[in-house]
């Protein structure tokens, strides 16, 4: 099992619609993967957590770079792990279920930490 956490430059500002379709494409591309995940988003950042098989991650980092909607991308956390920290989301965006609560101070406490 492998966890990969990165940031990067929101180039979508606050257009919510652009990121529900963000999240309704990862959702469904993830899940396909056998992949978990949260995404956090400001005005200005993304931070993305990612865990699945080490290949799938590797490969879907690729394609998350080729995005044109952010830039700018930096590693936080890849690494291997013995569990999942996100259970069976396959993607969600962090405000949008109470469980992403405790999961969005986490990730806000890495970019600004």
């Amino acid at each position: 099992m492998h966890r990969l956490i990165y940031t990067s430059k929101s180039l979508i500002g606050s257009n919510l619609a652009e990121l529900d379709v963000i999240v309704r494409q990862a959702s469904r591309l993830n899940e396909a993967a056998g992949l978990t995940g949260m995404l956090w988003a400001d005005e200005d950042r993304f931070v993305q957590v990612l865990e699945g098989d080490h290949d799938i991650v590797a490969r879907t980092v690729r394609r998350i770079r080729a995005d044109p909607r952010h830039e700018d991308m930096e590693m936080l956390c890849d690494r291997s792990v013995v569990q999942r920290m996100f259970g069976t989301w396959s993607m969600v965006r962090s405000n949008q279920e109470p469980e992403g609560t405790a999961s969005t101070a986490f990730l806000v406490g890495l970019v600004r930490g």
